[in-house]
């Protein structure tokens, strides 16, 4: 309704329309590490800032995870070695891979960055809880390129829509020589065999798991500043929202018709607010802005 209230006999003009969607809720994720030189604050900044979807990003240790009360209301937990295997993914932290079995089994999304090969390579055999949690089969060793070209193998996957064949800003690209039955390989290195850079592995209601060879967690040295914006940005954006669930791209924002409205003095007019959402998800819409005489209220 805008009703004008004044008494200078001037019209009371609406402009515009804004909105905003109930429904929406960040996807919650954790970046656990032990290590004080990995860059996982960096990490989860880079996921704060929304550039592509909602996040809601935090960094833990190990020992703040190792019970799956910890993480149960987490939709997306990310593990990576910065390159000095000091992230605390050993034999010793004995809980820690099995609550991380629960949190996928429950339809949690697990993401493993570069350097968790290199950093659980001698944990690897016989730890049924650590070759559930990613998508690559381990072989003995761990194998990286300097930094190498990626290959992006399905570009019509949600993790990779959108992105060609680039060449990482990083010092180096870790990769897997081996995939998990059911896994699907998006991304690969231009020249060497079997190089697993990009993998997915989607378990239907027992959760999904991720792996992306790039230095995003690494320590500095390894020359990451770059990957927190641009095309590797999008990658690791759309890896963590299909591993907590998505399928799409991203959210399609609602659409409010732009309007122009005026009344007489003291006469009430009702307006009627159109919008459209693709998502089907609900509206509501907020008054930015009072007009010059007079009020609007809202009426459901």
């Amino acid at each position: 309704i805008a009703n004008d209230l004044s008494s200078n006999n001037n019209n009371a003009v609406i402009n515009g329309a804004s909105w905003n969607e109930e429904d929406a809720s960040s996807i919650k994720v954790a970046i656990i590490s032990n290590s004080n030189v990995a860059t996982k604050e960096l990490v989860a900044a880079q996921l704060n800032d929304d550039t592509y979807f909602d996040f809601s990003a935090v960094t833990l240790t190990l020992d703040q995870a190792d019970e799956i009360s910890e993480i149960s209301d987490y939709d997306v937990i990310i593990i990576g070695g910065s390159g000095h295997a000091d992230g605390g993914y050993t034999t010793n932290s004995s809980n820690f891979f099995p609550t991380l079995n629960t949190f996928l089994q429950n339809g949690g999304g697990i993401l493993s960055l570069s350097w968790f090969i290199y950093e659980t390579q001698s944990y690897y055999t016989g730890n049924a809880d650590l070759a559930a949690i990613t998508p690559y089969a381990q072989n003995p060793g761990y194998q990286f390129q300097t930094p190498g070209q990626i290959s992006i193998v399905q570009n019509d996957h949600p993790v990779t829509n959108g992105i060609s064949n680039f060449t990482p800003t990083c010092s180096f690209t870790e990769y897997a020589r081996s995939l998990d039955p059911g896994a699907e390989k998006l991304g690969g290195l231009f020249g060497t065999d079997n190089a697993n850079t990009i993998i997915v592995h989607d378990h239907g209601n027992n959760g999904r798991t991720g792996y992306l060879g790039g230095m995003y967690i690494a320590n500095t040295a390894y020359n990451n500043v770059n990957m927190r914006s641009g095309v590797e940005d999008q990658l690791l954006e759309q890896m963590v929202y299909w591993l907590a669930g998505g399928e799409s791209n991203q959210n399609q924002p609602p659409v409010a018709n732009s309007f122009s409205s005026s009344s007489v003095e003291d006469v009430t007019v009702n307006i009627d607010l159109i919008s459209q959402d693709a998502d089907n998800d609900t509206i509501s819409f907020t008054i930015l802005d009072s007009p010059f005489h007079g009020e609007v209220v809202f009426i459901t």
